[in-house]
């Protein structure tokens, strides 16, 4: 075999190895993580490797980073002998000439094509990539072990968790698919609008809707029923007058739970027996999360709470379903006489 022969081959090599490199790791990203579980369970194998590396990014990026550069050293060489078999004479003039006449090629053919075609693609091409990729990231495995517990060690030292920008990923994946869903017809406007708002809920906290502690009326626990009527009588005016807050007799500034007004005037019972939990919920929860936990135990209160576990404001279940249902109810259209 020729000198330059060889140097086209190994410069050929080097390209498609960059070019696979590139493109898996975008679809790896790009990949439907639903699409994959189905598949998984239902006995693909190859989906449950593709659906074990998209789970754990560090390793696969690890992978696809000595890869591109083992691609990348493959090209250089191939540059390099090609160079100097038909350039002899020129010496390194000829190689950096040669370098920056190819390079526009490798960056459209080892980087942006690649890239470009799994973005679009990213399952399909997985299918036929995917295992040559899990191969090499097994040979890669004793280096990208190393590459991945120093991507660990600086989260944990920095304190930043992958977990968040996962959780965005996802719920990006879940937008296309109800995009996709909408186009075909298979979902309603009005559930899709539902779909989004439950989108942004998940990402807002819920101490943009806290109330202060006084939007409800208190009561301590050890006065009678009659105490309980009156100041409901009394809070006519209030627009949060069928619920009030119990105050630990013992305990002062401890709130044990609420009682709704109409309970306490058609029950025998003593106030206490008709008390309410009021779960705590920390102001950096979701809207939703805190949503489905108040729906989980039946409260339509709860109490807020920062980090140092102090109270500081209350929370509505139905403030929080009406910002749940306000964006996704379709606008009401006037009937034509």
């Amino acid at each position: 075999m020729s000198g330059t022969l060889l140097a086209v081959l190994i410069g050929s090599v080097g390209l498609s190895l960059s070019g696979f490199f590139s493109g898996t790791e975008t679809g790896l990203y790009r990949a439907s993580r639903i699409r994959l579980r189905l598949e998984a369970i239902e006995g693909d194998r190859l989906a449950r490797l593709l659906l074990w590396l998209v789970q754990r990014p560090g390793l696969f990026v690890s992978t696809a980073l000595m890869g591109n550069n083992l691609a990348n050293n493959l090209v250089s060489l191939g540059l390099v002998l090609l160079s100097r078999s038909m350039f002899p004479q020129l010496g390194h003039l000829a190689e950096l000439m040669l370098t920056a006449l190819v390079a526009p090629m490798i960056f459209v053919y080892g980087e942006l094509l690649p890239k470009y075609l799994f973005l679009r693609a990213p399952n399909r091409l997985l299918r036929h990539g995917g295992g040559v990729f899990f191969i090499f990231t097994v040979l890669f495995l004793p280096v990208s072990i190393f590459i991945w517990a120093i991507n660990f060690l600086a989260d944990r030292l920095t304190g930043i968790s992958p977990q968040p920008v996962r959780l965005r990923l996802a719920r990006r994946e879940l937008r296309r698919i109800l995009q996709e869903a909408h186009e075909v017809g298979v979902f309603q406007p009005f559930q899709r609008r539902l779909a989004e708002a439950i989108f942004t809920l998940a990402e807002s906290p819920v101490a943009r809707w806290s109330l202060p502690l006084d939007s409800l009326l208190c009561i301590r626990s050890d006065l009678p029923k009659a105490a309980f009527l009156q100041l409901a009588s009394a809070a006519t005016g209030s627009p949060n007058r069928n619920e009030i807050l119990i105050e630990d007799a013992q305990q002062p500034g401890h709130l044990v739970g609420y009682v709704e007004l109409w309970q306490i005037a058609v029950h025998q019972k003593d106030p206490i027996g008709l008390l309410h939990p009021l779960p705590r919920i920390s102001e950096h929860q979701s809207v939703l999360s805190a949503l489905v936990e108040m729906e989980r135990v039946k409260a339509r209160w709860a109490l807020l709470e920062n980090s140092s576990g102090q109270i500081f404001g209350l929370v509505s279940l139905e403030q929080l379903r009406k910002q749940l249902f306000s964006a996704s109810l379709p606008k009401a259209t006037p009937i034509s006489p």
